[in-house]
């Protein structure tokens, strides 16, 4: 199609991609180039004309920073929820494809103090063309929220503030993101666009969440063998009619993939469809009791740096409070998640697999432990 919007999308396309994957200019006019550096050269039509044209763009080079100076300067503080923030530059990088990733600008949804000080956010674009179901558009031509794309990052990633949206906003993208996103034609441009701010996030959120857990102790888990007697012998004693597997790789494997009809029959009984089942193990102060709690996917994204899969837990009488996760595969033994993230407050999910065959990603099903705390 060569109508005006389409035509429009293509060129907001292109420039976002560029925006988003090539190098910034310190590094790519640097005097000493990396292999990665070469290899995005070589792929990449964009940086190599630029390259060409370095005279050329160090002009413009100079024009913008003068344009910057006269420009007003963005505000500093602590993040708040309904502002617009930059992601600091320290956390871009080389990823998958040759690709260097771009830190984007954020829109803040709510901030976590513990146990480690994070904000949740919403992936900002700034240009409307690119708008879809799910978004939010933002005042004063700032582009649009993404609302369909959240994340966690640690406050020390986020720069600085440069707008403030008005609490109907605010309000409007917290309630979009804890819905399941309309889908989108395949191998449409909104199709490629999401799936590479999805790309994005998920290299953002994996260096920042790192950084979060280098900072925490290990948690402590439960003691798995309560009153002495091994996890198996109890969980058969304790409960009746429990399917066990017959192998299982550590005991939270156990607990995973055991089931545990008694406890499922109640939840089947209300059960408006969509919803799978997850083991949690609920903490008490006699030790602890499984139950089944529903949770629902509303992502499913395959790409080159993993799966991702995104979703929310039913609110049950135990509040989670960490998310184990595996792949099960037909064939092979169960695949452990390379990263895992629940936001205990509005009890939503990432998780990221890594090395899946696509007829693994067709045939398989993801399997959750939830531990958390009675309430």
């Amino acid at each position: 199609m060569n109508d005006p919007a389409s035509i429009r999308m293509k060129i907001a396309w292109q420039n976002l991609f560029s925006l988003r994957t090539c190098p910034p200019d310190r590094i790519l006019f640097s005097a000493d180039r990396d292999p990665l550096l070469e290899r995005h050269i070589e792929a990449c039509p964009f940086c190599a004309e630029r390259l060409s044209a370095a005279e050329e763009w160090s002009a413009w080079e100079t024009l913008g920073s003068r344009l910057a100076e006269a420009s007003p300067a963005a505000e500093h503080g602590a993040p708040a929820p309904g502002e617009i923030r930059e992601v600091k530059a320290t956390l871009g990088g080389w990823g998958p494809s040759n690709r260097y990733y771009n830190p984007p600008m954020v829109f803040i949804l709510d901030i976590e103090a513990s146990p480690e000080p994070c904000a949740r956010v919403a992936q900002v674009c700034g240009d409307a063309a690119l708008m879809g179901p799910d978004d939010a558009a933002l005042p004063e031509d700032k582009g649009f929220v993404e609302c369909w794309n959240t994340y966690a990052l640690a406050l020390e990633d986020i720069g600085r503030r440069w707008g403030q949206a008005p609490p109907e906003i605010l309000s409007a993208v917290q309630d979009a993101a804890v819905q399941a996103p309309q889908p989108v034609p395949e191998h449409s441009i909104l199709f490629f666009f999401r799936q590479l701010e999805l790309e994005l996030a998920g290299y953002l959120a994996a260096k920042s969440v790192e950084r979060l857990l280098s900072k925490q102790k290990s948690p402590a888990h439960p003691a798995m063998p309560p009153a002495g007697l091994a996890l198996r012998a109890f969980l058969q004693e304790a409960y009746p009619g429990a399917e066990l597997p017959e192998h299982a790789a550590d005991d939270y494997e156990l607990l995973a993939f055991s089931r545990f009809p008694d406890l499922e029959t109640p939840l089947a009984a209300d059960d408006k469809g969509g919803w799978d089942r997850a083991n949690c193990i609920c903490l008490t102060t006699e030790g602890f009791e499984v139950q089944a709690v529903p949770f629902q996917v509303d992502l499913l994204s395959q790409s080159s740096t993993g799966l991702l899969v995104a979703g929310k837990i039913r609110q049950t009488s135990c509040l989670p409070q960490t998310i184990h996760a595996w792949w099960e595969r037909p064939g092979a033994d169960p695949l452990p998640a390379a990263e895992h993230e629940l936001d205990r407050g509005k009890a939503l999910f990432r998780i990221v697999f890594r090395g899946l065959r696509e007829t693994e990603v067709r045939n398989g099903t993801l399997v959750l432990l939830l531990v958390g705390d009675a309430v």
